[in-house]
């Protein structure tokens, strides 16, 4: 966000809440949630009060469950005044601190960890809304109710609730994933102790980086997978999770950043987010791996289609007959002019449905505002692969001019 900000000139900052539809998360990153969309808050307010609640609740050692329960509520209260909001207020009462972005935080209940919800600002169709305090919401994020077990990477639930609120045709720009690191290796522990056991099942119920992983290399095509998580320095120690201070964290998180592949992907990242192209459905990300084409398909044939002889057949000539001794080398081009709604699109779409074997690739490119040529540009050039994933507009227009000059149909 700072660096979006910086190149935006915004002052003051442009907050999450108005960048970002949807924002959800599982555990702390379910708090850091509310924070950011219910509370409105800037990244590093966010940070700030996450901190401050981490040092002076959870993280101390020397307090019983219900002391820290009590502390907690207590320190949510207080969140609740600073920032002006009712102490009575709901998920789903009406917020202007929201700036309409939407809230989904996965929860589960600890006696019953199979069992997800989805706690949420807006109603749903999918079920009846569970419309808590924002209080009891904040609470129940990192209190006697959790998903970190059940759900420790919620993406594809966050997808879903994205599908279900906008639509499958809907288009996406940027889904950003946050993780809080990468947990090492896990050991089978030497004893056989029940103890030992449960804390290694703990690790591995909890490690979101595998979901992701799997999830990125389905996304990488698509050019949206944008996923950070410190990796390396957080590590878990054996079976003890690894407590770093703050100052730690803040220590291998800037040294993550710095690296240079790091440095590029949020790159990447921050001029998605400016540029708000808008390159795959919600249909695809939700189905992703299970049975969307990943390619963009082409615009289907109108039912009453007329077939033109003679202007099809000056397209085969011209796009596929043999070339001659005295042709130019090269890819051929040919321009298709006609007064609107003549048929000159459908006739195209035809010729490339009936001649795709002859092709390598095939672009539809729609024309009707800039916008457009940008987004379907890119979404076409980014479906060739993970070479191509991360293209801009421009270094799109590129590769295609150097792609020309090379190639021609075969």
């Amino acid at each position: 966000m700072y660096r979006l900000n910086h190149d935006n000139g915004r002052d003051p900052p442009e907050r999450p809440c108005n960048v970002f539809d949807l924002i959800g998360g599982v555990g702390s990153g379910g708090f850091i949630a509310i924070l950011l969309v219910v509370f409105g808050l800037t990244t590093e307010e966010a940070s700030e009060e996450f901190a401050n609640m981490s040092i002076n609740i959870l993280d101390k050692e020397d307090i019983d469950a219900e002391t820290r329960t009590a502390a907690l509520r207590g320190y949510v209260g207080d969140l609740l005044a600073k920032y002006k909001i009712y102490q009575s207020a709901r998920l789903l009462d009406t917020n202007d601190h929201s700036k309409g972005c939407k809230l989904a935080v996965a929860i589960s209940y600890k006696r019953n960890a199979g069992s997800v919800c989805i706690l949420r600002n807006f109603s749903s169709r999918q079920e009846q809304p569970l419309n808590l305090t924002i209080a009891e919401a904040n609470a129940a994020t990192l209190d006697y109710i959790g998903a970190d077990w059940t759900l420790s990477n919620p993406i594809q639930e966050i997808i879903a609730e994205a599908h279900e609120t906008f639509g499958g045709d809907e288009k996406v720009a940027c889904p950003l994933s946050l993780g809080c690191g990468h947990a090492g290796i896990f050991a089978t522990p030497e004893s056989s102790s029940m103890v030992e056991l449960g804390k290694l099942l703990e690790r591995l119920a909890m490690d979101g980086e595998r979901k992701a992983e799997s999830i990125g290399s389905l996304m990488g095509q698509l050019g949206l997978h944008h996923r950070f998580s410190v990796s390396r320095g957080l590590e878990r120690d054996g079976t003890k999770i690894n407590t770093a201070t703050l100052g730690v964290i803040t220590q291998h998180t800037q040294a993550y950043l710095r690296e240079l592949q790091i440095s590029y992907q949020v790159e990447a990242c921050t001029s998605a987010l400016r540029l708000r192209i808008k390159l795959a459905s919600l249909n695809q990300l939700r189905y992703l791996g299970v049975r969307q084409s990943l390619s963009p398909q082409l615009p289907p044939l109108t039912k009453t289609f007329v077939m033109r002889k003679k202007p099809w057949e000056f397209i085969e000539k011209v796009l596929l007959s043999e070339r001659g001794s005295g042709d130019i080398n090269g890819p051929r081009m040919l321009f298709v002019t006609g007064i609107g709604g003549c048929g000159k699109t459908q006739l195209m779409l035809r010729f490339m449905k009936d001649h795709k074997s002859k092709f390598t690739h095939q672009f539809f490119i729609d024309g009707s505002s800039e916008d457009r040529i940008r987004s379907d540009m890119v979404r076409n050039m980014r479906a060739l692969g993970t070479d191509h994933s991360q293209k801009e507009f421009e270094d799109c227009i590129l590769f295609l001019s150097q792609w020309a000059l090379a190639t021609s149909i075969r």
